[in-house]
């Protein structure tokens, strides 16, 4: 069985742990309030605030909670493998390509503007 720590560090949103997930939904609706009332005219119009404030106590008491227990846990060394690493390396080959082709055009196309010469007014010969 597993216990109640083990249990709690599973729990990912998209992710994310789902204390970070709590606090930016709690934000998100405190912004989408405060744009929605902003609009409105009277006393209604200040809930906008009073939302982001308590978002802001419910963020404060949540970074309050302790996350970890006080006493560390002796760390294992586990070898870590990095699988994108072709992929990654491939894309920033590409990028510094692209990088360098780009400054060569720049400075052919904007710096080195040809200048042609005008044609010669013909002269009438009699």
């Amino acid at each position: 069985m597993q216990s109640c720590k083990q249990r709690s560090m599973a729990v990912r949103v998209f992710g994310i742990g789902l204390g970070l997930f709590i606090v930016f939904f709690i934000w998100s609706i405190a912004i989408i309030s405060c744009l929605i009332f902003s609009r409105t005219k009277g006393a209604l119009g200040y809930s906008g605030c009073a939302c982001c404030l308590l978002a802001l106590l419910v963020t404060l008491i949540l970074s309050f909670i302790p996350k970890s227990p006080e006493i560390p846990s002796p760390k294992t060394e586990d070898k870590i493998y990095d699988d994108l690493f072709i992929g990654r390396v491939s894309l920033i080959i590409f990028m510094g390509i692209t990088a360098i082709a780009s400054i060569i055009l720049v400075f052919v196309f904007h710096c080195i503007v040809p200048v042609y010469a005008k044609p010669l007014k013909r002269l009438k010969m009699q």
